[in-house]
């Protein structure tokens, strides 16, 4: 985004593969309120899409550790007309047991050293917004799994019932 170049821009092939999964599932929401939420949402392509197609039978949630992905996620939504409640949080910390119905997130994966991290973090402050700041957001740690790890360990925590996750 030109307003926010340090916000990894949405990867086409990926949000589109993300589309034909929801799409496939026929994502309704059977009368009842349905909690929906991207997790390091970015500038939340997907969970604007969502709040376009399940409107205000969904409360639709975007959370990312980043301010400036937060304001991202929160233009998005305005340009699209819709209501997204965006967070910034680590993951779902501060999510209440057993609330979404629909977790979505496409974390970082690419392997990345403990020193390139630490260097892509060193210039990536908040205060900084450059093109560099995006590097974090691709960044998946030695393993490619850093921020995937973490997440599985919390969907038991924050998942309902009969809640899901696409990742």
């Amino acid at each position: 985004s030109l307003r926010h170049p340090d916000v990894y821009p949405p990867h086409m092939p990926d949000t589109l593969f993300f589309l034909e999964i929801l799409r496939d599932l026929e994502l309704r929401t059977c009368g009842s309120t349905t909690v929906v939420c991207e997790v390091g949402c970015g500038a939340a392509p997907l969970a604007t899409l969502l709040a376009m197609h399940l409107g205000s039978s969904a409360a639709t949630l975007a959370f990312d550790l980043h301010s400036s992905a937060c304001s991202a996620a929160a233009e998005t939504a305005q340009c699209n007309n819709i209501v997204l409640q965006v967070a910034r949080m680590d993951l779902v910390a501060a999510m209440r047991p057993g609330l979404i119905d629909l977790l979505l997130c496409h974390p970082p994966y690419v392997p990345t050293s403990a020193v390139e991290l630490e260097t892509a973090r060193a210039s990536s402050g908040e205060a900084k917004a450059s093109v560099e700041a995006a590097k974090v957001t691709w960044a998946g740690g030695p393993g490619g799994t850093r921020m995937l790890g973490a997440l599985c360990d919390a969907l038991p925590r924050v998942l309902s019932p009969d809640g899901f996750a696409l990742v």
